[in-house]
């Protein structure tokens, strides 16, 4: 199963590149992020029992909220926009990073 910590990995990589003057290779990055992130929004959740899925877990609001960021910053990186591109992951990486560190974990 895909974790908190793995998907922060994956956001800070994605800024890494795009700050690196890497945008082809960030965007890159931040299509297997939403193939992630899809991933855990289905019922399945990339585990062997289905119910619940693994968005559930971590909070479904939370996980679409982090798609919506990533797929903002896929667009500011089509529009060739890779300062407003790494805005936004710097948000995307600031709220994730605060559900990893809430009291509750979600």
């Amino acid at each position: 199963m895909i974790s908190k910590p793995a998907i922060s990995y994956d956001i800070r990589e994605a800024r890494e590149l795009l700050a690196n003057g890497a945008p082809h290779e960030a965007a890159k990055q931040l299509g297997r992020i939403m193939e992630n992130l899809e991933l855990l929004l289905n019922p399945s959740g990339g585990r062997k029992t289905t119910g619940a899925s693994a968005a559930d877990e971590f909070g479904r609001a939370n996980v679409e909220a982090l798609r919506v960021f990533c797929d903002h910053a896929i667009a500011a990186v089509a529009r060739g926009d890779n300062d407003r591109a790494l805005t936004v992951l710097n948000d995307a990486q600031r709220y994730w990073h605060a559900l990893l560190t809430a009291p509750d974990g979600n």
